[in-house]
């Protein structure tokens, strides 16, 4: 067998000698394709040890790899290319230019010396340079480390700019990481970077201006910080010729898990004075503190239980409106938002706990006048328990809400559904459903020393009608929901 395999390849070499060369060789896992070369030459120093010397005009390939040279030493048993001459070796969008390699085919790291990298608009010089292969988002990508580099968007060969860094790393269409860089124009230092990081889907810094009438000059500047692959974050500064210098911060993490995002934003804000009858504003010598936070985090834990937090605090509900909407007397209305959601879902049944927290209260630029509270609200709803005997769907509710106006009034209300819904599949994609349910709402209020306690029995009734059109449904429903049953209670509290 091995004199019939060295017999084929004196064949092959015999043919070729006499043309230019194209031929296909068999790697450990893969191909490797000579597409074209002026000479072949096939040394044998064993039956299977053997090595393919390659001269002029040289293209080889091997999985997303190009290799051209002007020579070339492919040895199949140690599984590697190697080159003494000037070569350009191109990886997807990146290309390489080397004056010697050794490349390691099915390795996992490849290391190369003085070399020059061009990947997209970027062109590059580096003592040394390391290609990693690494599993990202289920799809193998090269990194690229880059040691004592510099770039520079300027092609010409003397550069008029560029950063040299100790160290940088990129991934294609990924990221880019920089390490202790200086920005040098004409070879001098004019600024030193010790860390930047910067995702390819977004840009650096982000510039818009503007002009509006109600607001005036606008410009609005943002700064992405890519940290890592799961945190990502902005730094904004805007200025508003009416208003002021407004900063802020946007980030967002995310991992298999979960997902948050942190918003906060703030501005000691120029108080003005709207004049209704020329329409113009004047300038007054107040300053107010003005802000926005909001936080937005989903879990999932265990595969089927979800967790969603909402939070958001205003300083006032008039944080990004117009001044005509402040009124005259300049008053406001605080705003601060919370809902915690904790779900679970089963292949037949999900259930759902949702606590609700709303405060807000109206004060003018500099005084407190009266407060609203709404005390944590909380929900429980099973959503289609499957009862299997008689194929019809069960979803109970228990809602529990409270609401506090500062010294005139608390409310609370506790409200009980019981629902049972039944699908009937009809031709064509159609499903129709019905549901009928009994709903006792039960509430305690106090006014000024009175009590009061109201009772209500409602019947539910739903019927609706779905289509699936492709990836869409159509849905009709109407619904009947009476009272059937109504009492209220009142309590003097004549006490003082």
């Amino acid at each position: 067998m091995k004199n019939i395999k060295k017999t084929l390849l004196i064949f092959i070499l015999i043919i070729i000698s006499f043309s230019t060369v194209s031929a296909v060789f068999s790697a450990e896992n893969d191909t490797v394709i000579i597409e074209n070369a002026d000479n072949c030459n096939i040394i044998f120093f064993t039956d299977t040890v053997y090595t393919v010397n390659l001269s002029g005009d040289i293209l080889l390939k091997y999985k997303n790899i190009n290799f051209s040279s002007d020579s070339l030493i492919y040895y199949p048993s140690a599984n590697t290319i190697s080159s003494d001459s000037k070569s350009i070796i191109t990886v997807n969008g990146a290309k390489l230019e080397l004056e010697s390699f050794n490349y390691k085919l099915n390795g996992q790291s490849n290391a190369f010396n003085n070399v020059k990298l061009n990947y997209a608009n970027w062109y590059a010089r580096a003592a040394s340079l390391e290609l990693n292969e690494e599993l990202r988002k289920n799809k193998q990508m090269t990194k690229y480390t880059m040691r004592t580099a510099r770039f520079t968007t300027c092609e010409l060969e003397k550069t008029h700019y560029y950063i040299s860094a100790h160290k940088l790393k990129f991934i294609e269409n990924e990221y880019i990481t920089v390490y202790s860089a200086f920005l040098k124009i004409h070879g001098i230092p004019v600024l030193y970077i010790p860390y930047f990081r910067k995702n390819f889907s977004k840009q650096p810094i982000n510039i818009e201006l503007g002009l509006n009438q109600n607001e005036g000059l606008l410009v609005f500047s943002e700064y992405n910080l890519n940290f890592s692959d799961s945190v990502n974050a902005g730094v904004l500064v805007d200025y508003y010729n009416y208003r002021g210098i407004g900063t802020g911060m946007d980030i967002d993490y995310g991992n298999k898990n979960i997902k948050a995002d942190l918003f906060g934003y703030h501005i000691n804000e120029k108080t003005m004075l709207y004049n209704m009858d020329t329409g113009k504003y004047s300038k007054l010598s107040d300053r107010r503190d003005r802000w926005f936070a909001k936080s937005i985090i989903k879990g999932l834990f265990k595969k089927n239980i979800k967790f969603t937090m909402d939070a958001r605090l205003y300083s006032d509900n008039l944080f990004e409106k117009d001044y005509k909407e402040r009124g005259e007397n300049n008053t406001v209305i605080n705003d601060y938002k919370t809902e915690i959601s904790l779900t679970q879902v089963y292949e037949r049944r999900l259930w759902r706990i949702t606590f609700d927290r709303k405060d807000e209260w109206n004060a003018s630029v500099d005084k407190y006048v009266q407060a609203y509270r709404y005390l944590p609200d909380f929900k429980l709803v099973w959503n289609h328990i499957y009862l299997n005997k008689i194929r019809i769907y069960y979803h109970p509710e228990v809602i529990v809400e409270n609401y506090e106006k500062t010294g005139e009034m608390f409310s609370s209300s506790y409200i009980f559904g019981n629902y049972l819904t039944k699908r009937i599949k009809l031709p064509e994609y159609f499903q129709l459903s019905a549901t009928a349910g009994y709903r006792l709402s039960l509430q305690n209020r106090d006014v000024k020393n009175v009590s009061e306690e109201f009772k209500r029995h409602d019947i539910y009734l739903k019927t609706s009608i779905q289509k699936r059109i492709g990836n869409s449904y159509f849905n009709a429903a109407h619904i009947f929901d009476r009272a059937v049953g109504f009492s209220c209670q009142h309590t003097t509290d004549t006490m003082t």
